[in-house]
């Protein structure tokens, strides 16, 4: 039995925005610059090689006034990738970045998985066996973060080599850079006046509330896009399971960790249910139904899921979601007055609610689905790998542009597609940055609509027969 392992092969599917953050912060002009509207994160190592490799002048270089956007010109190349929004949003001046392997790429952590994992196991252990909860509630002796330890202890090991999780193996899941999005997210915040509550908008710049969330400003972060896809692997170690007690694991252990993935798929998701129901009921009281469809739906998927396991994780999935809300309405109370957790006149625990803007904010975050491998997710990747392809963002259009219109007095639309662009691009001589360039205002062109159907005008049918090598 040493060694024996059982090793399953995982789809991570995103059902709605995942930040796993890195505890860093992009700055505009510092680490990312505005292209096309959108916010495009500069890889800087290979910006800066390519301007060491290049002609610039070190007197250019130096000037105190550079800024990134100037460097990314001196470079001519486009190092990094676009991050689209969610939703429309101004350009941010400072978005928290997710977590990033060393080739740039974001990540979904196996240790977040696995928190999350152990979280749900907990809470789905201590609702079914509530004697259990009782036997280790904290006793005020210790800070609220540090409060559930004893619990966690008494449930899966007192140390890190008696934990009873060691027998559980979980895998990272690896995405691209275009399931990246901007979220734009905002905290829905329970007000009380006059003794009657009220769904706030809670303003993060002067923690005030605000009646409508275009009112109140949040925060802006990088987030693994709904639909993205990856895979991982999950395994059990069988050797540690068969024999709890010669490792002093605890001898409930097998009543808290099932031992293959339909008994781990079946708590996952009554824990999910759990806590969509709650969630459910918390925004249909403050008349929050965009909201509500969402969670019903998710709610749906849970109870029709036919092997496969709904997993809340990651930062935004609040108080719940980290420890579990396994607590009866009066151990919650007491751990309430204990710890002073939220106002003591308010009924409603938690009162505040992360969610990402698609409209108007109505997407929870940070849930996500695990299924078995399958030639369908295999090429799902595929077909996002492609989807993919980087077009290139030649430095010399956007140099063209800024010029028209300055020339011309024009917009950048009509810069776009007049024959003044078309033909100064018709004069290039170097093959390589032609082919760049062309790339780039197709890109552009196909973005608005006018590469397979222009709009009526003599200018602009001229300007697409140059671009296509037509007489």
């Amino acid at each position: 039995m040493k060694g024996q392992t059982e090793t399953i092969k995982l789809a991570v599917e995103i059902l709605t925005p995942v930040h796993v953050g890195s505890g860093q912060e992009l700055h505009r002009e510092l680490d990312y610059i505005e292209q096309r509207g959108q916010v495009f994160v500069v890889d800087q190592n290979q910006t800066f090689n390519d301007i060491a490799s290049g002609n610039a002048e070190l007197d250019t270089l130096q000037q105190a006034n550079s800024k990134l956007s100037d460097l990314v010109k001196l470079a001519d190349a486009y190092h990094g990738y676009l991050l689209p929004g969610l939703s429309k949003t101004p350009m941010p001046e400072r978005i928290r970045a997710c977590m990033k392997d060393a080739m740039f790429l974001p990540y979904l952590p196996g240790s977040s998985i696995k928190g999350a994992i152990r979280t749900a196991l907990l809470a789905e252990w201590l609702r079914s066996n509530p004697s259990e909860a009782t036997k280790r509630l904290p006793q005020g002796n210790r800070s609220p973060k540090m409060a559930a330890t004893d619990i966690t202890k008494y449930a899966f090991g007192p140390d890190p080599n008696k934990d009873l999780l060691r027998a559980l193996h979980v895998g990272d899941a690896n995405f691209q850079t275009g399931d990246l999005r901007l979220a734009d997210v905002r905290w829905l915040n329970i007000s009380k006046t006059n003794d009657k509550e009220s769904a706030k908008w809670r303003n993060m710049s002067n923690r005030r509330n605000e009646n409508r969330w275009q009112d109140a400003s949040g925060i802006y972060a990088e987030a693994l896009a709904p639909d993205a896809i990856a895979v991982m692997a999950l395994q059990w170690d069988q050797f540690l399971l068969n024999d709890l007690g010669h490792w002093d694991a605890p001898k409930h252990g097998l009543k808290l960790l099932p031992r293959d993935s339909a008994g781990l798929f079946t708590k996952l998701n009554k824990h999910a249910e759990y806590i969509l129901r709650q969630e459910i009921e918390f925004f249909q009281r403050y008349r929050q139904e965009t909201i509500v469809q969402r969670c019903k739906t998710l709610l749906q998927s849970v109870q029709q899921a036919d092997n496969a396991a709904y997993l809340r994780l990651a930062w935004g999935s609040g108080w719940r979601g980290m420890t579990g809300d396994w607590q009866d309405a009066e151990t919650q109370k007491e751990m309430r007055s204990l710890y002073k957790l939220g106002k003591r006149e308010s009924d409603i625990f938690p009162k505040t609610r992360r969610l990402a803007v698609q409209g108007d904010p109505c997407l929870p975050l940070g849930w996500v689905k695990l299924s078995p491998w399958s030639n369908e997710a295999e090429k799902r990747i595929g077909s996002q790998k492609t989807s993919q392809i980087h077009i290139p963002i030649s430095p010399w259009v956007e140099e063209q542009l800024v010029a028209i219109q300055r020339q011309h007095h024009t917009s950048i639309d009509e810069a776009l597609r007049g024959q003044p662009l078309a033909k100064s691009w018709q004069a290039i001589e170097n093959r390589d940055l032609k082919q760049t360039a062309l790339a780039d205002i197709r890109a552009r062109w196909q973005e608005k609509g006018w590469w397979d159907n222009p709009p009526p005008g003599k200018s602009m049918k001229k300007a697409l027969q140059i671009y296509k090598g037509e007489n």
